[in-house]
């Protein structure tokens, strides 16, 4: 470490490629990493030792880590992923108009030949100045219930929608995130179509043009109840309803939403972040707060 890519890497089939804490890898042009069929991904820092994937020319960027038809096996921990920045040209196919760091999706083109639910662990990783025409960091697509979890999500674009995270037909976990300062035509965000997420726990602050952009759920045969949006903070930024949702489609409750929401046990109270101007929004505390980088 650091490893330099000079060219598009895949997984092989039925082999795991495992990265150890603290590696970086650096992309020296627009390259790949995919994860296919009976592939497996472990990329697992520690909070002292990140594991590092970014770009040697940031603004010339990467084309991300894409996860396709590769099951649930796949884990991303304690893992930074900066400067992805996809081509978002329709004669580079799906595959390079979606999901700037992570692409997440059941794919008829790839093997073997049908598309299967690709649902890695994202957890406890930054992705931050990535881009993308939609989830300008994260797009999970086609029956994908990856789980992301504990991630700080900032300063991500997309052209179009998802400028943090994108969820088409997905019925993905979403909990326990700090999503912020995200920007895209619509779902600043979060954007979710046609599937059944789980948005717990999360922060959203200065999203643009909104925190989240809720879609119809009713075309997905796993939804047998109203999708969860429930304990978020919402600040500087707002919920967007789509047109024409049926009014069972999501129960929003037990939030703090600036500017407030009808609903089971959501409140308007500012929620007193620590640094709004610096990016710390963990909550004030009179006595103090925990520091995980120095123990105390």
């Amino acid at each position: 470490s650091p490893y330099t890519v000079t060219g598009d890497i895949s997984v092989a089939k039925n082999r795991t490629l495992t990265i150890e804490p603290g590696v970086v890898v650096r992309f020296a042009g627009r390259f790949s990493l995919t994860v296919g069929y009976r592939a497996t991904l472990q990329a697992t820092g520690t909070p002292q030792d990140r594991i590092v994937f970014t770009a040697v020319d940031t603004q010339e960027g990467w084309f991300g880590i894409r996860f396709v038809n590769s099951a649930a096996d796949d884990v991303l921990k304690h893992c930074t992923l900066e400067y992805a920045r996809k081509p978002r040209t329709a004669a580079g196919g799906f595959e390079n108009l979606y999901g700037g760091a992570i692409l997440c999706h059941g794919s008829w083109d790839d093997e073997p030949g049908t598309p299967l639910p690709t649902s890695p662990t994202i957890d406890a990783c930054v992705l931050a100045r990535n881009w993308a025409s939609t989830g300008g960091a994260i797009m999970c697509y086609n029956g994908s219930r990856a789980v992301i979890t504990n991630n700080t999500i900032v300063d991500n674009t997309a052209d179009i929608d998802g400028g943090g995270i994108a969820l088409y037909y997905s019925a993905c976990t979403i909990a326990n995130n700090v999503i912020a300062r995200n920007h895209a035509l619509v779902g600043g965000g979060i954007i979710t179509w046609m599937g059944a997420p789980s948005i717990r726990n999360n922060t959203f602050v200065a999203n643009r043009p909104s925190a989240m952009l809720l879609d119809s759920t009713t075309s997905q045969p796993f939804v047998s109840q109203a999708v969860t949006v429930e304990n978020n903070i919402i600040w500087l930024n707002e919920i967007w309803m789509a047109e024409g949702l049926l009014p069972n489609e999501y129960r929003i409750r037990y939030n703090d939403i600036q500017g407030g929401w009808e609903g089971e046990g959501n409140i308007d109270v500012d929620p007193l972040f620590a640094d709004t101007e610096n990016g710390d929004y963990h909550l004030r505390s009179h006595a103090g707060r925990w520091d995980p980088a120095t123990g105390q």
